[in-house]
């Protein structure tokens, strides 16, 4: 066990908005200036402590939006963004910090009421699968889940504007 706990930004708020939408400001307060706040909050702790991890949970929505809640998606890009660019400023300044982004997919919570939904991971799947990553790869920039690896990839391998599709329903 590590001397000091990881730092875990998990906060997360996702509610649909309509085709008018909205300003967004509860999707971009809690899920991404809560998390920056808190992570600069307990930074100053983990500087030069052995096994010092900050670790963010994004969504494999940072990669491929989902279109009901553009503005959940769109903090979880800036999350993901923040993550990069913390874990390279970390590394410059020599902290010793470690900056791991968690990538899920849809995971079967009471968010959203996808709770009993065949399309999302089961919770349990999910966590099993991320420890397991962890123990694997303790040194990764990037935990993805297989069941998000398509989303993550989209891109990079061309699919996309099918993925787009996809999550949308069109």
């Amino acid at each position: 066990m590590p001397a000091v706990p990881p730092v875990s930004g998990r906060s997360h708020v996702r509610r649909h908005t309509g085709q008018a939408g909205s300003a967004g400001s509860p999707h971009v307060t809690v899920n991404l200036l809560g998390t920056i706040r808190m992570t600069y909050a307990f930074l100053p702790l983990l500087v030069g402590k052995d096994d010092a991890v900050v670790m963010n949970v994004t969504s494999a929505l940072a990669f491929v939006p989902y279109q009901s809640t553009p503005t959940c998606s769109a903090t979880k890009a800036a999350l993901h963004s923040f993550s990069e660019s913390l874990r390279i400023q970390l590394a410059g300044a020599d902290t010793g910090v470690q900056v791991i982004e968690v990538v899920p997919p849809g995971v079967r919570t009471t968010l959203m009421g996808q709770q009993d939904s065949e399309r999302s991971m089961p919770l349990d799947a999910f966590l099993t699968e991320t420890f397991d990553l962890l123990r694997e790869k303790p040194d990764a920039k990037e935990l993805v889940v297989e069941r998000a690896s398509f989303i993550r990839d989209a891109q990079p391998n061309g699919s996309y504007d099918d993925v787009l599709a996809m999550i949308s329903g069109s």
